[in-house]
């Protein structure tokens, strides 16, 4: 197995970090576009980067060119912290809380001896590519798993307790929970799951980020395909693998294939989220070229005329994110009208390629009103309020996109930021609307969490 992410970023066939490959140009030094991070990317939250990341990569593509995080990517410039929840709703909607819910203070112990850390949606989780710990091993120190098993495995323990105790592990403690499940009870966690609401939002709270996502993507038949999506599309390629190697491990199946086959999604759809886990899209160093740039606005203009979805395909897979932006704004310049209306046009409706392509497009393109003009947060945003809109809350819908959303707590902070900018309530009034007993409450306190 590969180990992750790799080493300073170097892929085969693919120059150092910051050299351009071989015949491209090499853009002077310029100032960074707004929500850019000068001269390279900002931290993980909390934390340096994991050992081999370099600090900064520059940023060779043109400052005409707005480019902004993918999902998963930490939001820079830092944000600072948020004032408490409780006290942002009292002063914003004069709303009081109906629920009481103190969340402990999570440990500082994030450090681990025998399982090495990678980045991960916005915060470090397992490198799944790591060997197991040895049975009965401390494989984080300090912490004993015992108490919290024993805490949990009572019949007694509440949802609302149960949360908290979960909440309070750091992500390596909850790793090391879940092996000390396995080995005390002999069954694998992820055998244990599903149920209620409330058992529900408790899962994905105690898997974590990683383990999380792989039971999703596992679970895909007869939750649509916007989990697919959502999964899959618009993030780093090195956590696509990552991605793709804790399935492998958790259920010994190759994920691109599993999706391939799997009837119950469209087939263009499949064919589309497999391929961006299969091809190894270039690296968003990889200096822009304004002629491939022009040539692919034409292929998309000319694929609207004939209805041709293959163009979408090459571009869409194959060509790196900042390079893909500026097919964006090249498009909407040389066309005057949106690309998004285009896709529609040219791939219609009758499955879900145009809203995975739109999908994209929403997370690339600018937007004005959200934090550092990240439009992917406003696309986030938007997708948490279609989860209580209109007749019925769709709550598994809810409690995906809660819960992955609150691994990164800057780019956390920044989709609240934008849900409350948008629809001028907070969004912890609006689940608190929709939503009841303890299943509402452990809601906010994922919602706190972040």
């Amino acid at each position: 197995m590969s180990s992750y992410p790799p080493p300073a970023y170097g892929y085969p066939g693919y120059p150092p970090p910051g050299q351009p490959p071989v015949g491209y140009y090499q853009y002077p030094p310029y100032p960074p576009p707004p929500g850019q991070a000068p001269a390279g990317y900002a931290p993980y939250y909390g934390v340096p980067p994991p050992a081999g990341i370099p600090s900064g990569i520059p940023a060779p593509y043109p400052p005409s060119v707005p480019y902004h995080p993918y999902y998963g990517a930490p939001t820079v410039p830092p944000v600072p912290a948020p004032e408490p929840e409780s006290q942002k709703e009292e002063d914003r909607d004069g709303t009081e809380k109906t629920s009481k819910v103190t969340l402990p203070t999570p440990s500082s112990d994030t450090k681990t001896d025998s399982k090495p850390m990678v980045s991960y949606l916005g915060t470090l989780v397992v490198d799944p590519a790591s060997p197991a710990a040895k049975p009965g091993a401390r494989k984080v120190p300090g912490y004993d798993p015992k108490p919290h098993y024993d805490k949990l495995m009572d019949d007694d323990t509440s949802a609302i307790e149960m949360a908290r105790i979960i909440l309070i592990m750091t992500l390596a403690q909850r790793d090391a929970f879940k092996d000390y499940f396995t080995e005390t009870s002999g069954y694998q966690i992820v055998d244990m799951l599903g149920g209620r609401n409330k058992q529900r939002a408790l899962d994905g709270i105690l898997l974590g980020p990683l383990d999380y996502d792989v039971v999703l993507a596992r679970n895909l038949d007869g939750k649509g395909e916007m989990l697919l999506i959502e999964l899959t599309l618009h993030r780093p390629y090195s956590e696509l693998r990552i991605l793709s190697e804790g399935y492998k491990n958790m259920f010994g199946d190759d994920l691109a294939e599993d999706i391939l086959t799997d009837d119950s999604l469209s087939v263009r759809v499949r064919r589309l989220c497999a391929k961006v886990i299969q091809v190894e899209r270039p690296p968003d160093y990889t200096p822009i070229n304004p002629s491939l740039v022009s040539q692919d606005v034409e292929s998309l203009a000319k694929a609207e005329a004939d209805g041709d979805d293959k163009p979408y395909f090459e571009i869409f897979v194959q060509r790196s994110y900042p390079h893909i932006a500026a097919v964006i704004a090249e498009f909407e310049s040389r066309h005057k009208k949106k690309l998004k209306k285009a896709v529609k046009k040219t791939l219609g409706t009758e499955d879900g390629l145009a809203t995975a392509i739109t999908y994209i497009i929403q997370g690339l393109k600018p937007k004005s009103k959200a934090q550092n003009n990240d439009g992917s947060v406003w696309r986030d945003a938007k997708l948490l309020e279609a989860t209580m809109k209109g007749w019925g809350t769709r709550d598994g819908d809810l409690i995906y996109r809660l819960t992955r959303a609150s691994w990164n707590p800057h780019r956390f902070h920044a989709i609240k930021e934008a849900y409350l900018k948008k629809y001028d309530k907070s969004l912890a009034r609006r689940i608190k609307g929709d939503t009841s007993g303890e299943y509402r409450d452990i809601l906010i306190m994922i919602l706190h969490s972040g």
